[in-house]
């Protein structure tokens, strides 16, 4: 076996001795911590629904880029995410020219010490698209435990968070189980594996085009992260599926659907 020379190991060790390069540290626990990151947020959706007998399919892919910013709060942190941009492909329902209106888009939320969102302030102008986002951004940030997400842990949670769909007020109740695995190393970083299943129901009325309507639905999804040290989401990918019933009380209507959705999360590295 050939040696290196003594230059070429003199910031290591004395010549004649063997170089030690301690390994990296492994972290205890991911933890939520203040910080800039920049994500690429994928969303596939198919949406199935019927309408008089008739049956209706949609197929659409949006495309979104966000700068999230996290800031450290006497209780536990605040966040600005804006829109950098968006784009739509297919028919998402709602109107081509709502996708650059939601580009500087800014999001504010406050979080506890573990990342669930106790308040959420949505742009001061709405469109169906940035309705959608800002459900989305209850997610943005994980949710860990306080003192956050050891290995081998595993914990439950259950929210309730606010919204709009299609100017509509809803709800939506979510239970999810979480499971964090071993830290392993990838692309030069140590990450947490975290599997999170998630059940939620949703409800809501309001009024729309003159006509009275209420939306309830239940749906299921399965959310697979690997987080840094810092709770930053290198990756992530999840599956969800959604099904709703739209109810027009006055016409005597009731409009069955359901949504299933594959989102892919990406944390971009400047």
């Amino acid at each position: 076996m050939r040696h290196a020379s003594c230059i070429a190991i003199l910031a290591l060790t004395a010549c004649g001795h063997t170089a030690t390069v301690p390994a990296p540290a492994v972290p205890q626990a991911a933890r939520i911590q203040a910080g800039a990151t920049r994500y690429v947020i994928v969303e596939h959706q198919h949406v199935a629904q019927e309408f008089r007998g008739q049956p209706i399919v949609t197929d659409a892919t949006i495309r979104v880029i966000v700068t999230v910013v996290v800031d450290s709060a006497a209780s536990g942190f605040v966040v600005e995410a804006v829109v950098d941009s968006a784009a739509v492909v297919g028919d998402a329902g709602f109107s081509p020219e709502v996708v650059p209106a939601a580009i500087g888009a800014r999001f504010l939320a406050r979080l506890s010490a573990g990342g669930s969102v106790m308040e959420l302030t949505p742009p001061a102008s709405s469109s169906p698209l940035l309705e959608q986002l800002a459900l989305d951004m209850y997610d943005v940030v994980p949710r860990l435990p306080s003192d956050g997400a050891l290995p081998g842990a595993g914990w439950n949670e259950t929210t309730t968070v606010g919204g709009r769909s299609a100017g509509i007020p809803i709800t939506l109740e979510r239970r999810a189980t979480n499971g964090a695995d071993s830290w392993i190393v990838g692309a030069g970083e140590r990450t947490l594996p975290v599997t999170t299943v998630t059940d939620y129901s949703l409800t809501g009325e309001g009024e729309r085009s003159g006509q009275w309507l209420t939306i309830t639905g239940t749906g299921r999804s399965h959310h697979y992260r690997l987080l840094t040290a810092a709770g930053v989401v290198a990756h992530g990918i999840r599956s969800d599926t959604l099904r709703v019933e739209i109810e027009l009380p006055g016409s005597g209507l009731l409009i069955p659907l359901t949504q299933i959705r594959t989102d892919t999360v990406r944390r971009v590295i400047r």
